[in-house]
């Protein structure tokens, strides 16, 4: 593990070995810059939290600069050194999250079964598979803003009109 000044140049005449090492800073305790054995280079901030060591990558070198990689790693490091957080596990916690599918499943099997007529029970499943099926919602729910939201319940009231018996389309609850 090297220490030098991570500056563009340093990290281009960074040698590439047949296994990865990782080589930190000097300035910023904690930044450092894993050189891979294919020769890609990444950021990448490493700190002690509870006793365990974790890291975090910033991102790939070429793609982010080595200045702005540091300001990265100085925000992230931070909040672990303040009361914030920990980076690490808040990227855990989104990758655990449940996903926008997941969601319409729960929904599914346990509010339409429970509250809801047979009839209006199949009509809720058919409209939550269109939509699954004709959006990506492999999503995180946590992500979803509430402009997606706006514009989800848009999306809904054109896909999903209830005919009224002159064959106008008639969006429930809608003056539309």
């Amino acid at each position: 593990m090297a220490k030098f000044k991570i500056t563009k140049r340093s990290v281009e005449a960074l040698k590439v070995t047949s296994k990865d090492y990782i080589a930190f800073d000097t300035g910023l305790p904690g930044f450092g810059v894993r050189v891979m054995p294919s020769g890609k280079r990444f950021f990448l901030v490493q700190y002690r939290r509870r006793g365990r060591m974790r890291r975090v990558m910033i991102g790939q070198f070429g793609i982010v600069t080595a200045e702005l990689a540091r300001r990265e790693a100085t925000i992230k490091l931070g909040s672990v050194r303040g009361a914030d957080g920990d980076p690490a596990a808040l990227r855990d916690a989104d990758r655990q999250s449940t996903t926008m599918k997941e969601l319409g499943e729960r929904f599914l099997a346990q509010y339409v079964p429970v509250r809801r007529k047979p009839s209006t029970q199949a009509e809720y499943r058919r409209s939550v598979e269109l939509f699954q099926a004709a959006r990506s919602l492999q999503r995180l729910g946590q992500t979803l803003t509430a402009a997606e939201a706006s514009q989800t319940n848009q999306i809904c009231r054109c896909c999903f009109p209830h005919p009224t018996p002159d064959g106008v389309p008639l969006v429930g609850n809608s003056d539309a």
